[in-house]
């Protein structure tokens, strides 16, 4: 694709239009209860934006089709006016950006591997397994009417494990997933494999969760969890701007307890959700949302933010070339202070909550329930036994405030996150983080 010749024809125009090229390939290979899955794929496309007279015109398709797909933008913004507002933009540089080709993935090594892991899953009450290996490689390039020209490329490895086991009439499942921006990593896969048997096994002989109102302690993956279902959508811009999310109009207020800090931050070196520049050619800056309990900024794209008077962070995400960008996350996570897990659990009775396994959010009300995969009580400070099929529940605010210790142990986990139809590719985590009081059952 000839990026220059397309950045020219943009600076020609007498309004602002921007293109944006995406070319990925990418090879899965699974195998489920013995049974070997393999599939390669290839797509590249570009799409052309318009804004004309408060309204956007998007069109997608082949490269060779440049011309007719700007035509197109340009008829499709002048169909109708809009009240879209949009900041002005011009003299933008070219980058050259980081290009680099990444070698074709190997099927049958790919493959072997799987194989090896599948096996190291076997168990005696094990009576289902499931491995799944991707490799992604994408080329992202984007210019505008404004002179920007850039681009990059990254790999994106992703692996997920799930055990089904029976013990009787009881089922439970375990499941566990890894990803990385650099290289497989055997002993990390090894390690994922193996919690989601140890997983699936423990819940077996778990029982069942108790109903009240406790202390909780949550690990990583449940505070980062929390961090981006729950604050993190509702800190999106276009909910902001939308009306559909609970902190419209709270920004400087005083949301819940000093010691909480949240970010999203798409500058992360090597994390899972991480980019240099957003699909409307925006630098990703990195977003504090909530500082020291504060409800301090939201995450844009450049018309949420030039629509509230803010600034823009590049916080604008596309899942494909074929799709317009909406206001996305990127790696979220609550920053850490200085306790340790030991000072974290010197509760008399208590919770400790880890990871998720389904749940839901509602923005406009604040409302969560997040189900856990695995849980156990807290006694005196130490932890005993598992209880299984736990779910904690409470208001986006309301457990803002009763956070009372953060710990200093933060950990990200890569993953994926839907919204409008779109799947893209986030991080999320935290330290551990007690929470005083919490709803559980």
């Amino acid at each position: 694709m000839d990026l220059e010749r397309i950045s020219s024809a943009l600076q020609r125009k007498q309004l602002f239009c921007d293109a944006r090229f995406v070319s990925t390939s990418s090879l899965t290979v699974g195998i489920k209860d013995g049974e070997q899955e393999s599939k390669e794929g290839a797509s590249e496309g570009l799409s052309v934006r318009a804004f004309i007279g408060g309204s956007w015109g998007f069109a997608a398709g082949a490269p060779a089709d440049f011309e007719s797909l700007l035509s197109r933008a340009e008829r499709l913004a002048m169909a109708s006016p809009g009240n879209s507002k949009y900041p002005r933009r011009e003299g933008e540089p070219a980058h050259p950006g980081n290009g680099k080709e990444h070698p074709a993935p190997d099927a049958e090594s790919l493959l072997s591997t799987a194989r090896e892991l599948h096996s190291g899953m076997e168990g005696e009450k094990i009576s289902n397994r499931q491995v799944r290996l991707s490799e992604i490689s994408t080329l992202r390039a984007y210019a505008n009417s404004a002179g920007a020209m850039i681009s990059e490329s990254y790999l994106r490895l992703y692996s997920r494990f799930i055990c089904i086991g029976k013990d009787g009439n009881a089922r439970q499942d375990g499941h566990h997933s890894w990803g990385s921006r650099k290289g497989w990593d055997m002993g990390a896969l090894i390690f994922s494999a193996g919690e989601a048997k140890r997983k699936c096994l423990g819940a077996l002989s778990a029982s069942p969760p108790p109903h009240g109102t406790f202390t909780a302690v949550l690990d990583n993956e449940m505070a980062g969890v929390f961090a981006h279902e729950a604050v993190g959508h509702a800190c999106e811009g276009d909910a902001i701007l939308e009306g559909t999310s609970i902190l419209a109009g709270k920004k400087g207020m005083q949301l819940g307890s000093e010691l909480v800090d949240i970010w999203d931050n798409p500058g992360l070196e090597g994390e899972f959700g991480s980019y240099l520049f957003d699909d409307e050619g925006m630098p990703g800056k990195a977003a504090h949302l909530i500082k020291e309990g504060k409800l301090n900024c939201f995450m844009h794209s450049s018309e949420s933010a030039e629509s509230l008077g803010d600034e823009p962070n590049g916080h604008a995400r596309a899942e494909d070339f074929s799709v317009p960008p909406i206001v996305r996350m990127s790696n979220t996570y609550i920053s850490p202070k200085d306790h340790s897990i030991e000072e974290l659990m010197e509760v008399g009775d208590g919770i400790y909550v880890k990871g998720m396994n389904g749940g839901s959010v509602d923005t406009i009300t604040g409302q969560y329930m997040f189900r856990a995969e695995e849980a156990f009580l807290i006694s005196k400070g130490a932890i005993g036994e598992r209880v299984r099929d736990l779910s904690i529940t409470g208001t986006i605010i309301g457990t803002l405030r009763e956070v009372d210790a953060v710990g200093n142990d933060l950990r990200l986990k890569p993953g994926f996150c839907g919204k409008n139809g779109q799947t893209m590719n986030v991080s999320d985590g935290g330290p551990h983080i007690r929470i005083k009081s919490i709803k559980v059952g």
